[in-house]
C-alpha cells in the first residue's frame, strides 16, 4: 500500500512539473509572438515615416532621372535571368528577385515598381483562381505528384501561397503606395510582354503548361483568360493605386494601424 501511494505521489509531482513545463512554454512562445509583432510595427513605422518624407523627392523625380532609369533597367534585366540560368523564372518570382533588388538598391522607383507589379500579380492570381478553382492543385501535382494528396504538403503549399500571393503585395502596398506613378504603367506592361517572349517562347496559350508544370495541362481558353486578366491589371492598377493614394484611403488605412506612433 505504501508502495503504491509513492507512486501515485510521485506520478502527480511528474504530471505537475509537465504542466508547469507545458506552461512555460506557452508563456515564452507568446511572448516571442508579442516580441516579433512589436518589432514588424516598429519596421512598419519607419518604413511609412521614411516613405512620408521622401515621398516629395519621388513626385519630382523626372522620367529620365538616374533613379528612374536604373529602376526600369532592373525591372526588365530580371526577364533576362532565363537566359543566364538556363531555368524557366516564374513570373512571380521574377517580381520578388525584383523587390529584394529594390530594397538593396533603395531605389523609389523600383519600390514603386515593385508595389504596383506585386498588386498586379495577386489580383491576377487570385481571379485566375476564381476562374479556375482547380488551378492551384493543378500546379501541386505537376510539381510533386502524387505528394500533393496529403494535406500537410497542401496546408505548407496554400500557407506560402497565402504569404507570397497576398501577404507581401498587402505589405508593400502598405509601405510604398504613396511612390506608385501611372507611368509605371509602361516598363510593368514591357516587362510583361518580355518574359512571355524570352520565358514562355512568345505565346503563354502554347508553353503555359510547360512553364507552369500544371498537370492536368490547361486548355488554350485558359491561357487566354489569364493573358486578358494580366493585361488589364497591368494596365489599371499603377493609376488606381494613385488615385487611392490622392482620395487618402492609404493615409486613412495607415492612421488606422500606426496612429500611435505617428
Amino acid at each position: 500500500m505504501t508502495v503504491c501511494n509513492f507512486r501515485s505521489r510521485h506520478l502527480s509531482k511528474k504530471l505537475e512539473w509537465g504542466v508547469i513545463f507545458d506552461l512555460i512554454i506557452v508563456l515564452r512562445s507568446a511572448m516571442d509572438a508579442t516580441e516579433l509583432f512589436s518589432v514588424a510595427h516598429d519596421t512598419l513605422t519607419r518604413t511609412v515615416l521614411r516613405v512620408r518624407n521622401g515621398e516629395q523627392r519621388a513626385a519630382s523625380a523626372t522620367l529620365l532621372s538616374p533613379d528612374v532609369v536604373q529602376a526600369v533597367v532592373l525591372l526588365l534585366a530580371m526577364t533576362l535571368l532565363h537566359v543566364l540560368v538556363r531555368v524557366r523564372i516564374l513570373y512571380t518570382f521574377c517580381w520578388v528577385g525584383f523587390t529584394v533588388l529594390a530594397h538593396v538598391t533603395e531605389s523609389e522607383a523600383a519600390l514603386g515598381m515593385a508595389t504596383s507589379l506585386g498588386l498586379t500579380i495577386m489580383m491576377g492570381w487570385y481571379s485566375l483562381r476564381m476562374l479556375d478553382r482547380t488551378t492551384f492543385m493543378g500546379i501541386l501535382q505537376g510539381w510533386f505528384g502524387f505528394l500533393s494528396k496529403y494535406w500537410p504538403l497542401r496546408l505548407l503549399a496554400n500557407s506560402v501561397d497565402l504569404l507570397l500571393h497576398m501577404g507581401v503585395p498587402l505589405t508593400l502596398a502598405f509601405c510604398y503606395l504613396p511612390l506608385v506613378r501611372i507611368w509605371m504603367t509602361l516598363p510593368i506592361l514591357i516587362f510583361s510582354q518580355l518574359w512571355i517572349k524570352l520565358v514562355a517562347d512568345g505565346d503563354l496559350c502554347l508553353s503555359g503548361n510547360d512553364v507552369y508544370h500544371i498537370y492536368p495541362p490547361r486548355p488554350k481558353s485558359f491561357w487566354l483568360a489569364a493573358r486578358k486578366i494580366e493585361l488589364i491589371y497591368n494596365f489599371t492598377v499603377p493609376t488606381f493605386c494613385v488615385l487611392a493614394y490622392q482620395a487618402g484611403f492609404h493615409e486613412f488605412v495607415v492612421n488606422c494601424l500606426l496612429k500611435p506612433s505617428l
